[in-house]
């Protein structure tokens, strides 16, 4: 692969029948995830703005459940349910609300491409700013909010480091790869964490 690790020798992959068909199995689900929005958009008394809010809350509640549960948060559906409600302020400051934040802000902007300020916007909604420029991590020490896994140790030297190889990402996500969509997006998630290129929210981005 184009992308490198932080003593400049190349990533290479492996990809075995297993993860093919993990690949496929992702890739079946995204196809009747889309099938479900066309669904909700193609009925008469559904505006694009409710559709794409029912849409949201059957295909994203499980996945906030389970960010919950990472975080040791215990919520119900009924809590998930109390906070997509409007002018309501119900897990509003936990990482589950900041998760949801990002997810609705990339549903919102999904013909757009992955570039830099998409990322900075991404951790904004996750820590509740409004920075205008990318603040990346400006210490050695691995301190993001990741369970412990020892590969991902995060990258080590300044800052510039750490955007160096952000701008890597973001030129092999753009490449020409004739690989399946979900490969190209786990790699460059295992990269991103790798990178690990924020002090906190680098799982959830």
């Amino acid at each position: 692969l184009e992308i490198k690790r932080f003593d400049k020798l190349p990533f290479s992959i492996v990809i075995p029948p297993s993860v093919m068909a993990l690949a496929n199995t992702a890739e079946r689900a995204m196809l009747k995830y889309a099938m479900l929005f066309e669904t909700y958009k193609m009925r008469e008394s559904f505006s694009d703005n409710k559709a794409l809010t029912l849409f949201k809350k059957a295909v994203i509640k499980d996945d906030l459940l389970l960010t919950a549960h990472h975080q040791e948060i215990t919520i119900s559906d009924k809590d998930i349910e109390m906070m997509l409600k409007p002018d309501n302020f119900h897990l509003h400051n936990t990482v589950v609300w900041g998760y949801y934040k990002t997810i609705d802000y990339l549903v919102n902007k999904s013909s757009e491409g992955v570039n830099m300020a998409l990322i900075r916007d991404m951790n904004n909604c996750m820590s509740n700013t409004e920075n205008t420029s990318l603040y990346y991590r400006p210490i050695d020490a691995y301190n993001a909010t990741l369970p412990p896994v020892n590969e991902f140790e995060g990258a080590t030297g300044s800052t510039g480091k750490i955007s160096e190889h952000m701008s890597l990402l973001l030129e092999f996500y753009q490449s020409d790869y004739e690989l399946s969509p979900f490969i190209i997006g786990a790699i460059a998630f295992a990269y991103f964490l790798y990178i690990s290129p924020f002090d906190k929210y680098n799982l959830y981005l």
